[in-house]
């Protein structure tokens, strides 16, 4: 089995057991048959060892500018440091038994960063013109794109193409190796950057369908996503500052067209490719496009709120369409042909029956197009976009009385849930649960409209969100809506946040989180609130399957976040009194943090989490990264602070690896 399809069986066979699909023992059999503990631990390893190029790639620079003023001896020991990192990670990297792919990838990366940087010193030993050395220093980038590519292919490896990748279109783009002043963004020339920008991108869609089909380029499985990747990111800045009227003048009317029309054209490639690396680009760089077309031309014009309104109007439209186009029919191929062949060999050998077997497969339909996502993210985003629009229209064109405001709030209530209502019956699912989304906005508008007319003057408007989280609560379960619980998650930061604000007087803290401790016990709420969800999914909770994440992620990032706020000012509800925290009480609160973190990314590893580790390891390096640049750092200097940074979170992977390597031998 090839390591991609091992990686998603094991992410979806965990998701089968908290789903309720399968049992704990075939969970547990899975696992096992996929390596799931340590397809975790290597997302882990890779995002350690990928901080730890990006901090010691500072660190090299850091090295040219402190000395540069004896470039010549520096340069000759950065680069044999450069030689010596490239052929001891090339030997970790390379090594039959892979005991340190990952580290050693790093390593021979860093290398070549580290080349380039011995190249500079030599060029700041030069008296030749600034211009001519600049020029000189971008044609670099070139030479150790070529290297790091080189590198890539010969031994299998990714960092070093996605270094080349980022080298060379630098080098293309910059405006000192043209000879001429900066551009926005540093892109000089954006016609010629989106060409190669496109040109990377499609190579990248043919490398990707090659890998699976052409025996000599399944070694170098990835490098299509990278080339996709790294040129979809360059094509669609370069045709956005190209459809910038500052820049393109009357003619920049054709590129806000052709702008547009890459867009539209990203998402439905990616719709017909089931590729999500296109789709997401597209629909980002769309929503880039009309925002910066409103802002640049339009905003004198249209008002905000019909911009809104209109965008999310159209935005909505085309989310029904597409899950209408999607009604019983598939989507995402590629993927779901591998899960599809998995399974047929699970129910040859015996371990899955043939209804568990025809349940499982019904969840991964194969198709040409992947409508139903597209239509999903349409129509939340358009959604939201409408309700603001709304919102501003009603205050920029009507003059209500608040009693006629909330005559046709509630109007507009009812009359959304019982239009989603409709189109769930229809089988259009996410439309209906878009206009259910919609109904919660309009009912807490309807609340604040009332506390208006009602009000006593004790100015507690968190008690408005209270009362709107009890019905947005009760809506979600009763609609079987996962959009309004993620609505009623937000309304509790919000209600929580006013709620501690209105006891202290406002006294407003960080992120409007004033005594984080208060938080904190919210967060441990919301967290075992989630994990007795997760567990009544099996049984009572069935219907309610994916609400326990949602939870689960609520009570991770408020915990996450007040941690965070307490590691750095103790248990304090001002802006002016965290000084008063005593030495004690910020290592108690490191200590507890610090136990944390770990602690959810072995659970995250133990349980296949994606999720937990996800935080757990995000704000272990945030914690380390803060306690190193606020209590270390200035004392060593930048330099020695990124080589110790980079080399500690290098030898955290190293150990990883090695406990990894050590799991797989027992």
């Amino acid at each position: 089995m090839k390591p991609s399809t091992s990686r998603l069986l094991a992410q979806e066979s965990a998701d089968w057991h908290y789903r309720g699909l399968i049992g704990q023992d075939l969970s547990a059999r899975l696992g096992n048959r996929y390596r799931r503990q340590g397809t975790v631990l290597s997302g882990l390893i890779s995002w350690l060892g990928l901080a730890a190029v990006f901090l010691l790639g500072l660190a090299v620079l850091a090295l040219v500018a402190t000395f540069s003023g004896s470039a010549a001896l520096n340069a000759v020991l950065c680069g044999a440091a450069a030689v010596a990192l490239w052929r001891h990670g090339v030997k970790m990297a390379t090594d039959p038994a892979r005991r340190h792919p990952i580290t050693g990838s790093a390593l021979v990366t860093t290398g070549l960063i580290a080349a380039y940087g011995a190249m500079l010193l030599l060029l700041s030993g030069d008296d030749a013109e600034l211009v001519a050395a600049t020029r000189i220093a971008y044609a670099l980038l070139f030479v150790i794109a070529a290297l790091s590519a080189a590198t890539a292919y010969r031994h299998h490896l990714r960092w070093p193409l996605l270094l080349a990748l980022l080298f060379a279109f630098q080098a293309c783009a910059s405006g000192g190796y043209m000879g001429a002043g900066a551009y926005f963004a540093d892109l000089y020339n954006p016609r010629l950057v989106a060409l190669a920008g496109a040109a990377c991108a499609a190579f990248g869609l043919w490398h990707q369908h090659a890998e699976t089909r052409v025996l000599r380029l399944r070694r170098y499985a990835g490098f299509g996503r990278l080339y996709v990747i790294a040129g979809l990111i360059y094509f669609d800045c370069a045709l956005w500052f190209q459809s910038l009227g500052i820049y393109g003048g009357y003619a920049a009317w054709a590129w806000v067209l052709v702008f547009t029309a890459a867009c539209l054209l990203q998402i439905v490639l990616g719709a017909r490719l089931s590729d999500g690396k296109p789709v997401g680009f597209g629909v980002v760089f769309l929503s880039i496009d009309l925002y910066t077309q409103f802002f640049d031309r339009f905003q004198d014009r249209l008002s905000t709120g019909w911009f809104l309104l209109i965008g999310g109007a159209a935005g909505m439209l085309l989310g029904w369409l597409f899950e209408r186009q999607s009604a019983g029919k598939a989507s995402a191929p590629h993927r779901n042909q591998a899960v599809h062949a998995e399974l047929d060999q699970l129910l040859r050998e015996g371990l899955l029956d043939a209804a568990t077997h025809a349940q499982l497969s019904a969840q991964y339909p194969a198709g040409k197009w992947n409508w139903r996502s597209l239509g999903r993210w349409f129509l939340v985003f358009g959604a939201i976009a409408a309700a603001a629009g709304a919102v501003v229209l009603v205050r920029e064109a009507y003059v209500f009385t608040w009693q006629n405001l909330a005559v046709v709030l509630a109007l507009a209530t009812l009359g959304l849930l019982a239009a989603g209502r409709k189109l769930r019956q229809r089988a259009w699912l996410w439309t209906g649960r878009a206009l259910e989304l919609l109904a919660a906005f309009a009912l807490i508008g309807l609340t604040f409209t009332l506390g208006i007319l009602y009000s006593t003057g004790s100015g507690n408007w968190p008690a408005l969100l209270l009362t709107d989280l009890a019905v947005l609560l009760a809506l979600a379960y009763a609609l079987n809506n996962v959009l309004l619980v993620v609505l009623s998650m937000v309304v509790f930061f919000i209600w929580f946040g006013g709620a501690t604000g209105y006891d202290s007087a406002w006294s407003a803290y960080w992120f409007g989180m004033n005594y984080p401790l208060r938080f904190l016990g919210a967060a441990l709420l919301a967290g075992l609130m989630g994990l007795a969800h997760l567990r009544a999914e099996h049984g009572l909770l069935a219907a309610y399957r994916g609400f326990a994440k949602v939870w689960i992620a609520a009570g991770l990032f408020l915990g996450e976040m007040a941690l965070w706020l307490l590691s750095l000012f103790g248990n304090y509800g001002g802006m002016d009194d965290w000084h008063l925290a005593g030495g004690s009480e910020l290592l108690a609160f490191n200590l507890a943090w610090l136990v944390l973190n770990p602690a959810l990314a072995y659970a995250g590893i133990r349980c296949g989490m994606r999720m937990l580790t996800g935080y757990g390891a995000t704000f272990f390096v945030i914690q380390l990264y803060t306690l190193f640049f606020t209590q270390i750092a200035q004392d060593l200097g930048w330099l020695l602070s990124l080589l110790v940074a980079g080399g500690s979170s290098l030898g955290l992977a190293i150990l990883l690896e090695n406990r990894r390597r050590a799991a797989k031998a027992a």
